[in-house]
């Protein structure tokens, strides 16, 4: 910082850059950003080849907007090994656009004093606060480029279409709740469709109803009132009954993660099937031959990721109940029984089949590791070490966990009853 601040400042003032200088506050929207004059250009040549900085793929911002640390688990590591696979399948696109549109400065495309490097195909994604919000891909230079130019790309020589989903957002939250969305969503008359789509995603992302109407009266570019402010919300509140409880609650940040699962399931599904295609949050760009193959991945994708979250939401309600109604340990058997010398070895690693039916209670009970562990009594991780038979459980686990997987009922989604439980 001590370094680089009076570099710009000196080069600003010699007249060899244009400065651009955000507000200190980082969520301000804005980074500050320099780019450099034509004559410096001119004394610069040739001009050097655009070097990507290396970045983490998972990356998390905490509540003030900043990157912190995190520590991997194996739903991290997960996701890396998927980003590693669409990387490698995005980074061997070719991205072109007319060397005639804007001007072109070594790699570097300049519209509207951005310089926007279609070379960069890298894709990151980054979480808000914790790894249940956020999660959208960025990173690709086409993502900054407006849409009447991304019309006009090639991707390896051909044509490009831009699929995307209607309505994202709203259409999800409908879907969540059963429904499926009919008509418009932005018609409200007499509101001009703009203004009311605006007026919606600051609903969807505004904590509280006092942030939402202020956010709407403050947004220079709607040009509303108080008194016009409440009225659209109403008649907002009004049009989506079905999904009003949403408003004003902060779920925007929940979304983009469910759309963010969306687009990882629909780049996978496009690898699978050898298409490129590079996405913007909700549409895909893909070569204008397989536009209805994607829309079909969307579509597959859409269904799949809706059904995941909401058996997920039935599933914690469920959870709720069984952590209220069971006990934190299972009473230890005095020996182990004869079924644990199937899901054993004689060094008290689960066996293939041990791990198979151990998961399988884990899912039939519809609780996760952490409940598991906390019922047999060792640390999440040791479960987790234990599972993926990295080393062996101690007697009274090792009974404990038989015991869990031999009272597991047949059907699905039964507590633990406190019958079992010491």
């Amino acid at each position: 910082r001590r370094a680089i601040i009076p570099a710009v400042d000196l080069l600003a003032q010699c007249d060899w850059i244009e400065n651009h200088v955000a507000a200190a506050n980082p969520r301000s929207g804005w980074q500050s950003a320099f780019a450099a004059k034509p004559a410096l250009l001119e004394l610069l040549r040739p001009l050097p080849v655009a070097t990507p900085k290396p970045r983490a793929l998972i990356q998390l911002r905490n509540a003030q907007g900043q990157f912190e640390d995190f520590r991997d688990t194996e739903r991290t590591d997960r996701m890396r090994r998927r980003l590693e696979k669409i990387n490698e399948a995005v980074n061997s696109a070719r991205v072109e656009l007319a060397t005639d549109i804007g001007e072109w400065q070594g790699d570097f495309l300049v519209l509207d004093r951005a310089y926007i490097n279609l070379r960069q195909n890298t894709l990151w994604r980054i979480f808000n606060v914790d790894f249940g919000h956020g999660g959208r891909f960025y990173g690709p230079g086409v993502q900054t480029l407006p849409k009447v130019l991304r019309q006009q790309l090639r991707l390896n020589g051909e044509p490009v279409a831009e699929p995307d989903y209607n309505s994202h957002h709203i259409t999800i939250l409908y879907a969540l709740e059963g429904l499926q969305l009919t008509g418009f969503p932005y018609d409200i008359d007499p509101w001009p469709r703009n203004i009311v789509k605006r007026a919606l995603l600051v609903l969807l992302n505004a904590p509280t109803l006092q942030s939402a109407i202020g956010a709407l009266t403050h947004d220079s570019g709607l040009g509303l009132y108080l008194a016009d402010a409440r009225r659209l919300v109403q008649a907002l509140k009004h049009k989506h009954n079905p999904i009003e409880r949403h408003f004003h609650s902060g779920i925007g940040s929940r979304l983009q993660r469910i759309d963010s699962d969306m687009t990882e399931s629909v780049l996978l599904g496009l690898i699978r099937q050898g298409i490129p295609g590079l996405p913007v949050h909700d549409s895909y760009i893909v070569p204008a031959r397989y536009e209805d193959v994607a829309r079909d991945q969307m579509g597959e994708a859409f269904e799949t990721i809706i059904n995941t979250y909401s058996a997920s939401r039935k599933r914690k309600a469920h959870q709720v109940l069984t952590i209220n109604r069971s006990y934190t340990t299972i009473a230890p058997s005095p020996r182990l029984p004869p079924l644990s010398v199937l899901l054993f070895d004689p060094q008290r690693r689960l066996t293939s089949l041990g791990r198979s039916v151990a998961l399988d209670a884990l899912r039939r009970r519809a609780v996760s590791q952490d409940v598991m562990a906390s019922l047999v009594n060792v640390s999440r991780l040791t479960l987790a070490n234990i599972l993926r038979g990295r080393f062996g459980a101690s007697e009274k686990t090792a009974a404990r966990i038989t015991e869990v997987i031999a009272q597991t009922p047949a059907f699905e989604r039964q507590p633990f009853l406190p019958g079992i439980a010491a």
